[in-house]
């Protein structure tokens, strides 16, 4: 603490948007450099940092838990699109290895990922502006909240929404019919990378996969007709203009 001040520190806008928001008592600080780097700068004697904000698996992986102090949950800290999924990469189209990784796939990792890379592509954000989501897949439904703030925090744009699975898959089927018509669908949909923003479907079903991409897409159109865009727009020249 300095003047009555308490600092801390990151490295991702989005939490520091995030925590200008939420804890404006706190004076948020650039910190860089590897888990060991940011842990010795928080310790040296002359430090003025009071605290430094860390991904759990991390520290975790390092098992070096006793360093935690606070744990912020979601409804606190939205995180980084596809945050803490690991993925296997492969040629697209190469049939062989992808039989071989198809037992990997984890269908609640899946559509969470997809439904998060659909709102970050139709919203164009990456590193240059903070916007974070949280999503939750449950049984017959997928959640997620997605958000786009300012770099100072003080505007923020959250919403929330809800897609059915089952009412999704009643729409159209793996082969791209409408289920129980006998119609072709009014659009065939491709099984394949390309639809899903770069994830392998696997044999997920086509109507879950789309109930994820949908999902995504339309959070995202909700955030832009509020002014998400103009809001990303000031955050990336912001951005650039800073030496």
């Amino acid at each position: 603490m300095y003047n009555n001040i308490y600092f801390t520190g990151t490295s991702s806008l989005r939490r520091a948007a995030q925590l200008a928001r939420n804890y404006p008592h706190l004076k948020v600080e650039n910190i860089r450099g590897n888990l060991n780097t940011r842990l010795r700068k928080l310790d040296e004697d002359n430090t003025f940092f009071d605290g430094i904000i860390l991904a759990v698996a991390g520290i975790v992986r390092m098992k070096w838990e006793d360093r935690i102090s606070e744990y912020l949950e979601p409804g606190s800290m939205l995180y980084a699109v596809g945050q803490g999924a690991l993925a296997v990469e492969c040629r697209d189209g190469d049939r062989r290895i992808i039989s071989l990784i198809e037992p990997l796939h984890h269908q609640a990792t899946l559509m969470r990922i997809i439904a998060e890379r659909a709102f970050l592509n139709t919203l164009g954000g990456g590193c240059s502006a903070p916007v974070a989501v949280c999503t939750e897949f449950q049984q017959g439904s997928v959640t997620m909240t997605g958000a786009v703030w300012s770099l100072d925090g003080k505007e923020t744009l959250q919403e929330e929404m809800t897609r059915s699975l089952e009412a999704e898959e009643n729409e159209v089927d793996c082969g791209g019919q409408e289920v129980g018509s006998g119609e072709p669908a009014r659009k065939s949909i491709r099984h394949d990378a390309s639809t899903y923003f770069g994830v392998h479907p696997g044999s997920i079903k086509t109507g879950h996969l789309q109930c994820a991409r949908n999902l995504g897409i339309n959070l995202a159109h909700e955030l832009i007709a509020r002014g998400a865009l103009k809001i990303m727009s000031v955050a990336k020249q912001t951005i650039n203009a800073t030496p």
